[in-house]
């Protein structure tokens, strides 16, 4: 097996999976950095909606109810990533939601933390976990994306390449072979999130996880 050109092959799809997608990935993003810099910003104005999520938050900590190890950070955040995967390819408003409640809650947890202390509190798992929810979502957007088209195919294609005219069976199979390319991106990008929110877990699980013990402490 050559394990370079599996590689090479792996990073090449990837790539057209990001580039083909690229508006999809763009919504994404600004779906959950524009919510992200509200809640950090305009904190005061969110806190009788975010302070009970907050306090829950802390307090799960506090007793136990939400653990930091490895394993149950990464089955809470995996959680997350399959209700915006699924939210975003079956309930396109869903996954938004999720995506906008999350970047809220990162911002708005923020607000009252010094920026250097909340920056090193954030980024060494952050640069994993969140670029992980977003492609989790992106993968749900292409999933629905996939949905739309190949509807779209099977009404509106009515006659096959030979001009014969063509069966619902026959419309399904290819509009299924024409835009199945999306389910195969859509695949690569979860799995992709999956393993930057393994990362994610190790990281915060060994490093944040003392960082986060020490600022409840300070803060309670």
């Amino acid at each position: 097996m050559d394990f370079k050109y599996y590689l090479k092959k792996l990073i090449s799809e990837l790539k057209s999976a990001f580039i083909e997608n690229k508006c999809l990935l763009l919504l994404s993003i600004l779906i959950f950095v524009i919510p992200m810099f509200i809640g950090y910003f305009e904190a005061s104005s969110l806190k009788s909606i975010m302070d009970p999520l907050v306090n829950s938050f802390k307090q799960n900590i506090k007793n136990g109810t939400t653990s930091l190890t490895f394993l149950s950070l990464f089955m809470n955040n995996f959680r997350v990533s399959i209700m915006l995967f699924a939210g975003s390819a079956l309930f396109a408003l869903f996954g938004l939601f999720i995506l906008v409640t999350n970047g809220l809650f990162l911002g708005y947890f923020g607000s009252d933390i010094p920026l250097i202390i909340y920056l090193v509190f954030i980024l060494p798992h952050g640069i994993f976990e969140i670029p992980a929810l977003i492609i989790s979502a992106l993968s749900g957007f292409i999933i629905l994306s996939f949905i739309l088209k190949f509807i779209k195919g099977i009404i509106f294609k009515k006659i096959d390449e030979d001009g014969s005219k063509m069966n619902l069976i026959s419309k399904a199979k290819y509009s299924f072979n024409k835009n199945s390319v999306k389910l195969k991106q859509a695949l690569i990008l979860f799995v992709l999130s999956t393993v930057l929110l393994i990362i994610a877990a190790f990281i915060e699980s060994n490093l944040t996880k003392p960082l986060a013990l020490g600022f409840l402490s300070l803060f309670s």
